[in-house]
């Protein structure tokens, strides 16, 4: 499952990398990652753990330009 969305947005994809959705994204990634990883293969975890990285940087970017509200919460 992780895979196959890192394979596919893994790399920056403006609407699935939306502030709104990438500040609740990480936070299940990290919730949820014995779960996600447990049947992870090291090559498909290390390139779900380079995406996380990528996702948290571009996050830490685009937060202070984020629009107010709901948004802007999640980031």
């Amino acid at each position: 499952m992780l895979s196959g969305w890192v394979e596919r947005y893994g790399a920056y994809d403006g609407q699935t990398w939306a502030p709104e959705l990438l500040g609740p994204r990480i936070l299940a990634w990290f919730r949820y990652f014995r779960l996600l990883f447990e049947n992870t293969d090291l090559v498909g975890r290390s390139k779900a753990m380079v995406s996380l990285a990528r996702q948290a940087r571009y996050l830490v970017r685009i937060a202070p330009t984020a629009p107010p509200g709901r948004s802007r919460l999640s980031t």
